[in-house]
């Protein structure tokens, strides 16, 4: 060994094992300032007060490692408020156990909160007691947004495909509907799942297509008029959607109630085939600082989802309409609007059967126009035809809504009128006949003259328990009012059955 080297080594003093302890500790604090996590060690039997903090709270959590050393209800008091109680719960149970996880939300100097990983052990001294927690926090808030917004869009995904599946439910039933009623429903039925937090209503035009009447709606909020003429709505003016966010400040339609309350409403045109045969109104309340429109149960926006069943509705409705139109031309006459003979024979069919089984009573009328053809050849054939018209407003003034009315042939009509005593039956012939006889008919400005009608009757089961025998003894009984002398009424006999 040199003289250099003898002279250091005497020089410099011993290094002791509270250097080397010393040395180590400020090497593991500056590991520890290093890792992405702070680490902490807290007091059990000193009512968990802090008395180590990492120094990289600063960087990670934006507090000073002093806030925290030392104080027992740091930790207590940054935790949000809405998980205090649930993660005290928890980390207590996890203390029992020796350690575990634990997440929450933390607050940050900026007053904003992290969601943070709670990873601890409980170290125990040489007796087996509880004696300290080592821990770390670790800012997992990346990943809890992540999970949050994976979840909410699978929630979506989840609603959308549940839309999915009611709007063909939906479009199955209104494929089979044969009716208003049937299509009202439907409607209500499976609009109530796609719009749960919106009211709404749905709109046919009338046969005369002047006016808007409500075929069906739901909810609680009642926002538009049952019956309105066109003009009344921005969507119907336009041809196309109407949007309002706010019924106090925006161009709100006429047909909407206004009241005191504050909503939002959708207004979209039904529309099949270049012809507007509707429309679908939505509305839902609102606050004054809501600009939302209707929504439906998924993140849909409400004119996307609007607009879909708007469109399964306009061919629905279309389908309707057709459909009551070759009905229409089946089973009405197109001059008189009645039914026509094949309606009536089936009516009559089905009725008898249920009027056997409830052993009840049937009445059937044939009625016809006396010298008919005297107003054809002296007025002309237009003026028969307002004749057969009128006659057959009078007819349709004096059935209920179990009877039916209609045009047999020529100037024959029929009246059914299941469930009617005879004495009755023979009092509505006769009211028939005195207000036909009452009628003031008149063409080109010329009136036509007197009208009076013949009436034959008879009734189930007295004359017969089929519909050619009632017809027949109808029939039979009708010309004999002809032979009685014309505008009287004649009961077909129980001899005649």
């Amino acid at each position: 060994m040199s003289a250099t080297t003898k002279k250091r080594l005497i020089d410099s003093p011993p290094v002791t094992t509270t250097d080397n302890l010393q040395k180590e500790i400020t090497r593991l604090k500056r590991l520890i300032a290093l890792t992405p996590s702070v680490t902490y060690i807290t007091d059990i039997k000193n009512d968990n007060t802090c008395i180590f903090v990492s120094d990289n709270i600063r960087e990670i959590m934006g507090h000073k490692p002093e806030e925290m050393t030392g104080n027992a209800t740091f930790w207590y008091e940054n935790v949000h408020p809405e998980d205090r109680d649930e993660t005290v719960r928890q980390s207590e149970i996890l203390v029992q156990r020796g350690g575990g996880i634990v997440e929450y939300r933390f607050c940050t100097d900026e007053e904003k909160y992290y969601w943070i990983e709670d990873r601890f052990r409980v170290i125990y001294d040489t007796q087996g007691v509880a004696e300290q927690i080592f821990g770390t926090w670790t800012d997992i808030t990346e990943r809890r947004n992540t999970e949050i917004t994976l979840r909410s869009t699978n929630q979506m995904l989840e609603l959308r495909q549940n839309e999915i599946e009611v709007l063909g439910k939906l479009n199955d039933h209104l494929y089979v509907c044969n009716s208003v009623e049937d299509t009202k429903k439907v409607i209500e039925h499976y609009l109530t799942q796609l719009f749960p937090d919106s009211s709404g209503s749905v709109y046919m035009f009338d046969q005369s297509r002047s006016m808007l009447e409500a075929i069906a709606g739901w909810g609680q909020l009642q926002t538009s008029e049952e019956l309105f003429v066109q003009e009344d709505c921005w969507a119907l003016r336009q041809g196309k959607m109407h949007l309002v966010n706010n019924n106090i400040t925006d161009l709100t339609c006429s047909h909407v109630q206004n009241g005191n309350e504050q909503f939002s409403y959708i207004c979209i045109p039904l529309i099949a085939q270049s012809d507007v045969l509707g429309l679908v109104h939505l509305a839902t309340v609102s606050n004054p600082e809501d600009s939302n429109l209707p929504q439906g149960s998924s993140n849909n926006t409400p004119e996307e989802l609007a607009t879909n069943v708007s469109k399964q509705l306009s061919l629905s409705l279309m389908n309707l309409r057709l459909r009551e139109s070759l009905k229409t031309q089946a089973t009405r006459d197109p001059l008189t609007q009645l039914f026509n003979r094949r309606f009536m024979l089936e009516f009559l069919d089905k009725e008898l059967i249920r009027t056997e089984r409830n052993k009840s009573n049937l009445g059937f009328m044939m009625l016809d126009v006396d010298h008919f053809k005297q107003f054809n050849d002296v007025y002309g054939h237009d003026a028969g035809d307002a004749v057969l018209r009128e006659v057959a407003t009078v007819l349709r003034a004096n059935v209920r809504g179990s009877d039916i009315a209609c045009r047999y042939g020529g100037e024959e009509f029929a009246l059914v009128f299941p469930d009617m005593p005879l004495q009755q039956l023979m009092e509505r012939g006769e009211a028939v006949r005195t207000a036909i006889k009452q009628l003031r008919v008149s063409h080109n400005s010329t009136a036509v003259g007197t009208i009076s009608i013949s009436i034959g009757i008879s009734m189930f089961p007295q004359n017969g328990n089929e519909a050619t025998g009632l017809i027949t003894k109808a029939d039979k009984a009708l010309y004999q009012a002809k032979a009685n002398g014309r505008d009287c009424i004649v009961m077909s006999t129980a001899d005649d059955k």
